[in-house]
């Protein structure tokens, strides 16, 4: 009887150490498993997105293949030699969908409540019929935002397009009050 004890567990203890490494390669091999699926599923489902090059063309490229490249912020503040940029929107086609608000928010990092952009809905007159007007920054040539900035966070580029650096940024919101376009 006691010989058949320890054969036992002998036996166990040998059949634990062996069902313990063969369930750790198969974790490890189930591990890898999933991250090449993973690596698959995001190549397959990556999307395109449209990006201006510095010739002023815009082309689709493929998000996976997108290599942002890292920019000192002194660089980042000088623009695109040789542009200038305005911005146009077309009236008729805006159904106030909140796009453009919604991508305002995420850029400048507002919370859901806060807006800097507005959308109007305005009537020339009784004889016309109603439109949608999307507020943004202008990006004006001489912009009031910019001068009365106290630490500099709100800046014009060299290609017409004005910023704010967030990091500088304190909330002061005098650059809401400079602006002529409120």
């Amino acid at each position: 009887m006691k010989k058949e004890r320890n054969k036992v567990k002998k036996t166990s203890r040998r059949n634990f150490i062996r069902k313990s490494l063969m369930g750790g390669v198969g974790v490890v091999a189930g591990a890898s498993l999933v991250e090449v699926f993973i690596d698959q599923t995001i190549a397959k489902s990556s999307e395109n997105v449209k990006v201006l090059t510095t010739s002023g063309e815009i082309m689709e490229v493929d998000r996976a293949h997108l290599q942002i490249p890292r920019v000192s912020r002194e660089e980042s503040k000088k623009g695109i030699p040789g542009r200038k940029f305005v911005m146009v929107i077309d009236l008729a086609k805006c159904k106030n969908a909140r796009k453009c608000v919604e991508a305002c928010q995420k850029g400048h990092f507002l919370p859901k409540g806060q807006e800097f952009m507005k959308v109007y809905l305005l009537q020339d007159s009784e004889q016309t019929a109603p439109y949608w007007f999307p507020k943004p920054c202008f990006h004006c040539d001489n912009p009031l935002c910019v001068s009365v900035c106290p630490v500099g966070a709100t800046y014009k580029r060299t290609d017409g397009i004005v910023l704010i650096d967030n990091e500088r940024c304190i909330g002061c919101k005098f650059c809401m009050t400079g602006c002529p376009y409120s």
